[in-house]
């Protein structure tokens, strides 16, 4: 009996628009059905909208996609968004910490190939280039005779620069911070009064924002290239800000809550200067079912990738529903996607690492181990992982995600293209190669076999779910 290919007698029109409805994992599956099925679905007219979807989903800039893009490189983006998305990364490392250390390191972080932490005992940030394994030290705090005043009360990095928050003197309601240039080696000391704040760093701009409550609290940014440093004004419910660079404004964001539809204060400030250029008030438009939506928030920064900056929030009252906000400076708009989710709301011990612009992971002490927050897809999962160690801290972003623990941290590899070999030692670290170890649930980074047909056995580039999916 003869079967009727439908797929290859399709215009390549029809073919696009059902890839547009394609998972990653069944394009690959396709591709080892026939000769024809792979020639299909590896042109660029299926493949582009799907390499430039992803890649939108990656927050990775798409300026330099062509058609002229290897598939092979197309499918290592693939890979990419499927590891994250379920939790499987290309590789697992874990780096046990120095064993004359009787406390673990505090604010572990990991951005733009950089392991960085604050040295036990000290104020003090060490930091590993993963890319080319060097070591560098830097030291934050405040010295009085030579002894170190205040305790790291935060830390944030960027591509350039490293910044350390100490609490001063018992008593003095101040707080310190030092800025490192580490492309210049050049220092940077400021003080402000103590508030409850977040800090983020985009590009050459710090702001210091007050964390989301209804009193009002001032808003700073801090020009790390000019060392100017500049009071905005006061600003209660802010849920979101967005740092434009090359526009030199910062857009905020006060949300009343309280009000339904939520209420929204939108306004727009020259970062140089702190003057208001716009101001306008509107209403939230809220998805179906999203009503009455009294949020709870974790207290931790929103995330900016690129032109787009995004926020979640979730209410007590109504569990299984996440509020995804994201800012998109080149519309001016503020839209929300709804995140449902039967997963419990564990109470003790919350991280929310933004990985991309649509992905969030979330860590509890009770569960150890991820719910992926997808705002594309509009659901929450249990991550397909083995359970992750005891651990005190959650970071990363979409190349490399991290926990640390008391004897040391792992980090999970999610870029095919980047899973680097460590050196016998670095750091403050002990010897690493005797403690690396491959996850067997990860992802396989080996490239498509240019010679499968359809007479040949299936092979399963993606993993199989394990774990059964809760929505």
């Amino acid at each position: 009996m003869k079967y009727y290919d439908v797929v290859s007698s399709l215009p390549l029109e029809l073919l696009v628009q059902v890839v547009k409805y394609l998972d990653l994992k069944d394009i690959v599956h396709f591709q080892r059905v026939s000769k024809r099925w792979r020639t299909i679905f590896t042109c660029d007219v299926t493949i582009m909208p799907v390499l430039r979807e992803t890649l939108s989903y990656l927050g990775l800039d798409q300026k330099g996609v062509t058609t002229d893009m290897a598939m092979a490189d197309a499918m290592s983006y693939f890979r990419w968004r499927y590891g994250l998305q379920h939790a499987r990364p290309v590789k697992k490392v874990f780096v046990p910490w120095k064993e004359s250390w009787f406390l673990p390191p505090l604010h572990v972080l990991c951005y733009s190939r950089r392991l960085c932490y604050v040295r036990p005992n000290s104020n003090d940030v060490c930091m590993l280039d993963l890319e080319t394994g060097e070591k560098s030290v830097w030291s934050g705090g405040q010295r009085r005779s030579d002894i170190l005043t205040g305790d790291v009360c935060g830390l944030s990095l960027s591509d350039r620069y490293v910044v350390i928050v100490t609490s001063g003197d018992s008593g003095s309601g101040l707080l310190h911070l030092t800025a490192w240039d580490m492309h210049a080696k050049k220092k940077l000391s400021r003080q402000i009064a103590l508030y409850p704040a977040v800090y983020t760093i985009v590009e050459n701009k710090m702001v210091i924002a007050p964390e989301f409550m209804s009193d009002a609290f001032p808003v700073f940014v801090w020009d790390l290239s000019l060392n100017h440093f500049l009071e905005i004004s006061s600003f209660s419910n802010l849920t979101l800000h967005h740092v434009d660079v090359p526009g030199n404004l910062l857009v905020l964001f006060e949300i009343n809550w309280e009000k339904q539809p939520p209420e929204v204060h939108q306004t727009k400030w020259t970062m140089t200067t702190g003057q208001l250029r716009e101001k306008k008030n509107f209403y939230l438009e809220m998805p179906p079912g999203c009503d009455k939506y009294q949020p709870k928030f974790d207290n931790e920064p929103c995330c900016t990738f690129g032109h787009k900056t995004v926020v979640q929030v979730y209410s007590e009252a109504n569990p299984s529903t996440t509020i995804h906000l994201e800012y998109d400076n080149d519309t001016d708009r503020l839209t929300v996607r709804w995140i449902r989710s039967s997963l419990p709301r564990e109470s003790k011990g919350k991280w929310s690492i933004y990985l991309a612009p649509y992905l969030t992971y979330r860590f509890t002490y009770e569960t150890a181990l991820p719910a992926v927050y997808d705002a594309v897809g509009g659901i929450a999962t249990r991550g397909s992982v083995s359970r992750a160690p005891k651990f005190n801290s959650a970071f990363g972003d979409r190349e490399v995600f991290g926990l640390g623990g008391d004897d040391g941290v792992q980090l999970w590899f999610f870029n095919p293209n980047f899973v680097p070999s460590f050196p016998e030692e670095s750091m403050d670290f002990r010897g690493l190669e005797d403690r690396v170890s491959v996850d067997s649930d990860s992802v396989d980074a080996d490239s498509i076999d240019e010679e499968n047909s359809s007479d040949e056995d299936s092979v399963d580039e993606y993993p199989a779910d394990d774990d059964s999916v809760e929505e």
